[in-house]
């Protein structure tokens, strides 16, 4: 049964009156009462009966209503989100990403998707890991990208895994880092931070000697390329890294790190049908990369 189909079981039912329904939906009687026929054949069931009252609903025409009304309302609801969509008005979408995946293959992918959906408006917000999980929980953005170890707070999706790398200016042993002073991503991000402390308490007896921190990744290659120390950063395609930086996998040791790079969305979005056009859109980018 078509929507057609359903605003017409709904009239008759309202107006108990055929010749009154025909009146309300622009139709001829006649053609009215054939198309409740044809309701009535399809289902098998007569679905209305006269009173001096006017025609009321039998049993099966009371069930046949109730899933008339909820078609209806879920159609409506449909036409008013694509409407929303395609309003130039609300077509903005704010994306959060943490920076070392902001600087990866991550404007690759926006790119796809804005060119797959131009009429999209983006508002990219990047920072350390915990600030956009804080982003997304005060609902400051639709959609994050994250590295996700343990937060119950929302649902998450993974993407990927980014490896760790250590970045320097020249080669190195992973065997020497506690003897180069470390440029530290400051504000640290509490679990990138702690899985990598873990690495390093089992391959190293002593602590790792911080000679600077920073709080912009771009600041952070310029200092280890000047010879400041060494750094450790999380990435998903090499082919991003900086060809001016030497950089060492950190999976030679008793731990590899890894960094489960995760997607996750504001359910309560005002633009939720752009967060989940986004959502779906990089889920299946890395689905069709495997």
């Amino acid at each position: 049964m078509d929507i057609r189909s359903c605003i017409i079981i709904k009239t008759i039912a309202e107006e108990k009156n055929i010749t009154k329904a025909a009146n309300k939906l622009f139709i001829s009687q006649p053609s009215l009462t054939y198309t409740l026929k044809s309701i009535e054949e399809e289902f098998g069931a007569t679905l209305f009966f006269r009173t001096p009252r006017g025609m009321e609903l039998t049993i099966a025409g009371k069930a046949l209503l109730k899933f008339a009304n909820d078609s209806i309302i879920q159609y409506n609801d449909t036409i008013q989100k694509i409407k929303k969509i395609i309003d130039s008005d609300n077509n903005n979408l704010s994306i959060g990403v943490f920076s070392m995946y902001a600087h990866d293959e991550f404007q690759s992918i926006l790119q796809e998707f804005l060119n797959k959906y131009p009429n999209v408006n983006i508002m990219l917000r990047t920072g350390v890991n915990n600030n956009i999980i804080q982003l997304l929980l005060n609902q400051e953005i639709d959609v994050a990208i994250i590295v996700n170890y343990d937060i119950t707070n929302f649902d998450c999706y993974k993407l990927t895994d980014g490896k760790g790398y250590i970045a320097y200016n020249k080669h190195i042993n992973i065997s020497d880092l506690d003897k180069i002073p470390r440029v530290l991503y400051m504000p640290k991000s509490s679990n990138i931070q702690n899985h990598l402390d873990n690495w390093w308490s089992k391959n190293f007896t002593k602590p790792y000697n911080v000679s600077i921190g920073v709080d912009d990744f771009q600041l952070l290659y310029s200092m280890v390329k000047k010879g400041y120390g060494w750094a450790s950063i999380c990435n998903v395609n090499k082919a991003f890294l900086p060809k001016d930086l030497y950089f060492l996998p950190i999976e030679n040791a008793s731990i590899q790190v890894t960094y489960p790079i995760c997607v996750t969305m504001n359910n309560s979005s005002t633009n939720l049908e752009y967060a989940k056009l986004f959502k779906n859109f990089i889920i299946k980018y890395y689905s069709s990369n495997i």
